[in-house]
């Protein structure tokens, strides 16, 4: 059963990864061109999060 849901889960990332890159650089750049404390510690939040949920 934890080998199917690992199969499942690497082969999402696997197809997800690319996209998530993507918008990663996209927000990244726009974070650049429009800064602020406040979005740019919510952002990181939300990637560090996405990060941690993804290797559990």
């Amino acid at each position: 059963m934890k080998s199917i849901l690992q199969i499942i889960c690497t082969t999402h990332h696997l197809r997800e990864i690319q996209t998530q890159h993507l918008e990663f650089s996209l927000g990244l750049q726009w974070m650049l061109s429009n800064p602020s404390t406040l979005e740019l510690f919510v952002y990181i939040l939300v990637v560090l999060t996405i990060i941690i949920v993804c290797h559990h």
